[in-house]
């Protein structure tokens, strides 16, 4: 029995989710780069707060998912402290530090939103 509550317990402990993948504190731009064509890409640079904070909370919240996806875009943030985070991505799923995670929120609907 005891063996049984100690893999229990290490499983749960296993599956806990890190806080945040994306720090949202000095956040300095974000911009998106969308992959088009072979060594042509399309920037858009996101200066509106509601929205990268919109994105990184939703980015936060993901789901780890084991799958393999085609990246499509590539969000780069720019910190105030010179420091830079990169997460590729495609519509519905990213992936951050070569873990893979689900969003619940399609990638361009939290980009156009007001």
């Amino acid at each position: 029995m005891n063996k049984v509550l100690i893999i229990v317990v290490c499983f749960l402990l296993m599956s806990c989710k890190a806080d945040n993948l994306i720090r949202n504190n000095n956040i300095a731009k974000l911009v998106l780069v969308e992959l088009l064509d072979q060594n042509k890409e399309k920037q858009h640079a996101v200066n509106n707060r509601d929205s990268i904070n919109s994105l990184v909370k939703t980015i936060n919240s993901a789901d780890k998912d084991p799958a393999v996806f085609i990246t499509k875009y590539k969000i780069i943030i720019y910190y105030n402290d010179n420091v830079n985070d990169t997460v590729l991505c495609n519509s519905k799923r990213i992936k951050v530090d070569g873990i893979t995670y689900k969003l619940d929120k399609n990638l361009k609907e939290i980009i156009s939103a007001p």
